[in-house]
């Protein structure tokens, strides 16, 4: 929300409507402010991470889930930089079972699930975003191949049983294969070599 507030106060604010402009960049700055100074909190294992969601009276749940916008997306939605200290410790946190409750592994499929589907369904929408925000080769590579081994049927599913890719939810899931096309866009502009062999040019659609 923050993010989307500033981006809609520079819209604004070109347009010639300062006031109002000024209204929104300062509301979304209170947001940012309010994330960074309630939001952050310490784990014992992990460091400063961002908390899923905090009550106001210092509790707080340590998870993330598959849909976007996500803990995981955070740098994909601009709110920080992929280098961002707090946002990899948190990353690390939320893509092992020992730091989120809904991640998700078995011999089938590993990703990020969520409290709505159960604790045996992962979201292969969760392995693109962290296909996206990852600079690691490997980690992007099987990212997209575990996406593409479960997907059988030619389109990306909503959420797929890590024990057997044969039983998944929705035959295709529009905003998976949204999701899929943005990813391969990302990865064709930052790592063409994954996508297309040793020396290929980046590929951007200007």
């Amino acid at each position: 929300m923050s993010v989307e507030l500033t981006r809609t106060a520079a819209i604004l604010k070109a347009a010639g409507k300062g006031k109002l402009a000024e209204k929104l960049r300062i509301r979304g700055e209170s947001i940012r402010k309010g994330i960074w100074e309630h939001g952050v909190v310490m784990h014992k294992r992990y460091g400063e991470v961002f908390a899923f969601e905090v009550d106001g009276y210092g509790s707080s749940i340590i998870m993330d889930d598959a849909n976007l916008p996500s803990l995981l997306a955070l740098p994909l939605m601009g709110f920080v930089e992929k280098d961002n200290k707090v946002y990899q410790n948190t990353r690390k946190m939320i893509l092992e079972q020992a730091g989120n409750p809904y991640y998700l592994e078995g011999r089938a499929f590993a990703g990020i699930g969520g409290p709505h589907i159960g604790l045996q369904s992962a979201w292969p929408m969760s392995r693109l975003v962290q296909a996206m925000t990852s600079d690691d080769d490997e980690e992007i590579s099987d990212a997209l191949h575990d996406v593409r081994d479960s997907s059988r049927l030619g389109l990306i599913h909503e959420s797929i049983h890590v024990g057997r890719i044969t039983d998944y939810t929705r035959s295709w899931f529009a905003w998976a294969n949204s999701v899929f096309a943005q990813t391969i866009l990302d990865v064709a502009a930052r790592k063409p070599h994954l996508l297309f062999g040793k020396g290929a040019e980046p590929y951007r659609i200007e």
